[in-house]
């Protein structure tokens, strides 16, 4: 069983990926960079410096109008451009529409998942100032495929920064920088822009929105704030209307949301383990419904890293409710059939996502330390 903090994996595998060969010299420098990598990835950092000096810099001369050269919002930001009325002319053909840019500019934002923890952080926010103007620009850009990239690029940044734990955005003032940007593209529609443009924009857009609210309005800051995830639990009902606001939020990120996992799996499991959560008549099946809500949606990650981890706060629930079952003297406790029930449900979804061997040696371990528990691995 993992332990009750258990940390983040150190890194994800690196894919050196390569680009298409055609004849650009930012083609073939790329490719020299990326296969100089080497496997033990002690030079990774600098690799990703040189492809975003030597290669996506040069591609956009002149940064962005709403970005420092440091990577800030300015004193003085110029509002953002209109959909309709990009300083982009249609006659010019910005360096960037290359077939690399995005490729290249998606791998590097995945890349630095792969390093560990604190050294991703401390690379990515190194690197950042030469990250948001590209995304930037490309959202500004005219083509409604351009557009598209920069709100996918977008996404991909925010869950990255917030696996690195990481401010960055919100610290640089960068956060309301995109969200203008995003805003002004919500217009995106017939009969200005042909529906098949339009669907191709709103398809990325909607989910970079709500990848970058997140990070902007903080429902897990909110949670962290409130103590949730340490060792006692309080202010309880707002606890439970924010947990009630994680299952939708999760459900409309899809996979995306396995970059929150290493939050929201520790407040979930504490809250599960927490005896004092009963005395609370929703918490315990808000939690519930939000465990079983993590584990559908982000089930690949579920099985690959954190299901032990959601065994541990289920078992651990369901111990509790036999305590409070025994100091009572009623077996079942009528008040608490309906939290039995939810906690055996969401342990049915968990069976169904774990392979089969491993599920199977960890119920058998756990019935034989404590044979109560058994109840929660049999349906009623």
């Amino acid at each position: 069983m993992a332990t009750a903090d258990s940390p983040e994996p150190e890194g994800l595998p690196l894919d050196k990926f390569q680009l298409s060969p055609d004849d650009s010299d930012q083609a073939r420098r790329a490719n020299a960079i990326i296969e100089n990598i080497r496997d033990d990835l002690d030079n990774l950092p600098e690799a990703l410096l040189d492809l975003l000096t030597e290669v996506i810099k040069p591609l956009f001369i002149g940064g962005h109008s709403r970005v420092t050269p440091a990577g800030r919002k300015p004193a003085y930001a110029p509002p953002p451009t209109l959909p309709h009325f990009s300083p982009i002319s249609i006659h010019e053909e910005p360096r960037w529409r290359l077939p690399l840019t995005f490729p290249l500019l998606q791998w590097i934002i995945h890349a630095y998942r792969s390093l560990p923890q604190p050294q991703r952080r401390q690379v990515l926010e190194a690197q950042f100032p030469l990250l948001i103007p590209p995304i930037l620009n490309l959202i500004d850009d005219i083509p409604s495929s351009s557009r598209a990239e920069g709100f996918s690029l977008l996404r991909l940044l925010c869950h990255t920064i917030t696996s690195a734990n990481s401010d960055i955005l919100k610290r640089t003032g960068l956060v309301d920088v995109c969200f203008d940007a995003i805003k002004s593209n919500f217009t995106l529609l017939p009969t200005l822009t042909p529906e098949d443009e339009s669907l191709q924009v709103l398809q990325q857009l909607y989910p970079a929105a709500l990848a970058l609210a997140i990070l902007r309005h903080g429902l897990l800051a909110s949670l962290a704030h409130l103590g949730v995830g340490s060792s006692s639990i309080s202010h309880v009902q707002l606890i439970t209307f924010l947990l009630s606001q994680l299952i939708p939020i999760v459900e409309a990120m899809g996979l995306s949301a396995v970059a929150h996992l290493n939050r929201i799996i520790p407040i979930l499991r504490n809250i599960l383990l927490d005896p004092f959560a009963l005395s609370v008549p929703e918490l315990l099946p808000t939690a519930l419904d939000a465990m079983g809500t993590i584990i559908k949606t982000c089930s690949p990650r579920i099985r690959d890293r954190w299901w032990s981890e959601c065994l541990y706060g289920l078992v651990g629930c369901w111990c509790n409710i036999l305590d409070d079952e025994a100091v009572s003297g009623a077996q079942p406790l009528p008040a608490l059939i309906p939290t039995r029930d939810k906690a055996r449900a969401v342990v049915r979804i968990l069976h169904d996502t774990v392979d089969a061997e491993d599920w199977q040696k960890a119920v058998s371990t756990l019935c034989h330390e404590e044979k109560d528990v058994e109840g929660l691995f049999v349906p009623r």
